[in-house]
């Protein structure tokens, strides 16, 4: 009995020895599990980056669709007030001006 926990001791103690021996003797599967490691992290990354440009993308193209709309808003509300019957009309109603009469035209020569 004492013999066998005394080897389960020795065995207990030694494996994480043996364990980390092991993967020093094999390097290349630490180094290839750090790059899997770092290529995960980087895949990672990159999506989040690409989604936050995406949504950024969208929110100037809305932007952009309604400054368009309100260019046109205001280009057609510019052809309406600046169309001559409107300003006549305003001339005559809001400045109480009128078209002169021929008799009161007077020519003056140099």
């Amino acid at each position: 009995m004492k013999f066998f926990r005394t080897l389960i001791q020795n065995i207990e103690s030694a494996l994480p020895l043996v364990v980390v021996k092991f993967l020093f003797t094999r390097k290349w599967i630490i180094f290839l599990g750090v790059l899997v490691w770092c290529n995960a992290i980087a895949v990672a990354y990159y999506t989040h980056k690409v989604r936050k440009q995406t949504a950024e993308l969208e929110r100037l193209e809305y932007i952009q669709y309604q400054l368009e709309m309100e260019w046109e808003t205001l280009r057609l509300e510019q052809g309406t007030l600046a169309e001559h019957s409107r300003i006549e009309e305003y001339a005559r109603k809001k400045l109480k001006m009128k078209n002169v009469a021929a008799s009161d035209e007077v020519l003056m020569k140099n």
